[in-house]
């Protein structure tokens, strides 16, 4: 079977936007009066993430797509995996160091025969690895790689840019945020926010990420629509907590990613895997 590396595409790169865009939470005491005004919560927590070291996330995937449609538009052709295929119970795990520009996140396709897929940012490279734990990774530059595509040759894991990015998109793109109460995500108390984007902005952004990978060919006539995204913040430290998205789409198909971020500044090791175990 061929690397199906878009699957890996489809759950990091959602999920690097995300942290990019204590244990489980802060203290059980909140530090400072809780906060009323959704958008300022939203743009307090962006900043809140520029300030931290590294980050753990966990994440579940769920949902059906069409893997020839998915196949073309990461500009693999056709692949082994055909037709419409359920990714139901798919899970990600991982860490970011933000001081490095590095990552490590591994993922599990239980009902496709088990599969596993591992991604390792670091250092401007991306080493990919998939469908066993004891095969090979590839080694591509992050500007070539299908899961960050960048024009610049010397592109890294641009994390502090993009949050400055986002944190910009939002204050004039249309986005609405209300506040939907309070929630305990990983143990911390957070407050619950829901955030509905324009559909034009997510198709603008789409199509240019897809035309960095597949030069737009197979991304033409690709819309996706976005329900309302729920977003948690813990209330004590206002770092970002969890998100909640469903996607979908006529062609591509309907995918829903749920995503829990924790155990904020703990130290990570993430390193390039050694020599012997990078293929061609």
């Amino acid at each position: 079977m061929p690397r199906p590396r878009w699957l890996a595409a489809a759950v990091c790169s959602v999920v690097l936007a995300v942290t990019a865009a204590g244990c489980g939470g802060g203290s059980a005491t909140p530090t400072q009066p809780p906060l009323t005004d959704p958008n300022e919560i939203v743009s307090r927590s962006i900043s809140q993430l520029a300030t931290e070291t590294s980050v753990h996330i966990d994440g579940t995937l769920n949902g059906t797509v069409d893997a020839d449609y998915v196949f073309g538009l990461m500009g693999y052709g056709s692949g082994a995996l055909s037709g419409s295929i359920k990714l139901n119970n798919a899970s990600l795990t991982g860490d970011v160091d933000m001081t490095r520009q590095a990552a490590h996140l591994s993922a599990t396709f239980p009902t496709l025969f088990g599969l596993s897929a591992e991604v390792i940012v670091v250092e401007g490279y991306a080493y990919e690895r998939f469908g066993s734990s004891t095969g090979k990774y590839s080694k591509t530059k992050v500007s070539t790689s299908a899961l960050m595509p960048s024009a610049a040759p010397d592109a890294t894991l641009d994390i502090a840019g993009s949050l400055d990015r986002l944190k910009s998109l939002l204050g004039s793109s249309g986005v609405s945020a209300s506040l939907s109460g309070r929630d305990r995500i990983a143990g911390g108390e957070s407050y619950h926010l829901t955030l509905t984007v324009p559909v034009d902005l997510i198709n603008q952004a789409f199509g240019a990420a897809a035309g960095a990978v597949a030069a737009g060919a197979a991304a033409s006539g690709v819309s996706l629509d976005l329900a309302p995204v729920d977003y948690w913040v813990y209330v004590d430290t206002l770092q970002p907590a969890g998100l909640y998205l469903e996607v979908s789409s006529a062609k591509l198909g309907n995918l829903d990613l749920n995503v829990t971020l924790s155990r904020y500044g703990q130290p990570v090791t993430i390193q390039a895997p050694p020599a012997s175990q990078i293929g061609g």
